[in-house]
């Protein structure tokens, strides 16, 4: 901890002083984040050693839970011990270690599904009942889960939402109108929001 300030001396000048104090305070703090970082490789490093030994152990048995097959479709993201290890992979065949990794399949194939009807009230004060069919994929899997905890769950609940937006904004000729530019619009908005989570809105009918 730093203080400092500044004091009138008898002589009419000004003093100024900086006093550091609780510097030991600080230096273990630091000490203790790194013995924390340090103890979770270690841990991480005998939990690796133990899965492998155990692999050893039950070998040819264990090829059934230590190679994952990911299809053309699907990306495969894998954590250790909580921890991201790297890239999402696939397709292919690739190494996990059992007990330590967990492996998250991601389907990168177009989806739709059924927004349904909502009650709207126009810009002249008309109450419609509109759905909406939406169609999107996944374009970042590790987005998809890293970023969103659901993010099938999160899209239909924005869509509904953005649905009642662009629609309550204009009014009963324009949406019977103007159904080409109302997708437009709301295929834009979703497709912005859902970005971050690694989502591509294609298409909103």
């Amino acid at each position: 901890m730093v203080h400092y300030g500044c004091a009138k001396t008898d002589s009419g000048g000004v003093e100024c002083f900086v006093e550091f104090k609780d510097s030991s305070v600080a230096r273990v703090e630091m000490m203790d984040d790194n013995k924390v970082g340090a103890m979770t490789r270690f841990v991480e490093v005998i939990a690796t050693i133990g899965s492998f030994l155990l692999v050893l152990v039950t070998f040819p048995f264990s090829l059934c839970f230590t190679f994952k097959v990911v299809q053309e479709y699907e990306r495969a993201v894998v954590f250790r011990m909580g921890r991201l290890k790297s890239g999402a992979y696939g397709p292919g065949t690739f190494f996990v270690m059992p007990c330590v990794d967990n492996c998250v399949r991601v389907d990168l194939r177009t989806v739709s599904f059924d927004v349904p009807p909502q009650e709207v009230l126009t810009k002249d004060s008309v109450t419609v009942s509109v759905d909406a069919v939406i169609y999107y994929r996944i374009k970042e899997p590790l987005n998809a889960v890293i970023k969103i905890a659901n993010y099938s769950h999160s899209t239909r609940l924005l869509a509904a939402s953005t649905l009642r937006t662009v629609l309550g904004t204009r009014n009963l000729a324009e949406i019977l109108s103007e159904r080409e530019t109302i997708s437009h619009t709301m295929q834009t908005s979703l497709d912005e929001a859902t970005d971050p989570w690694g989502v591509k809105v294609e298409r909103v009918e």
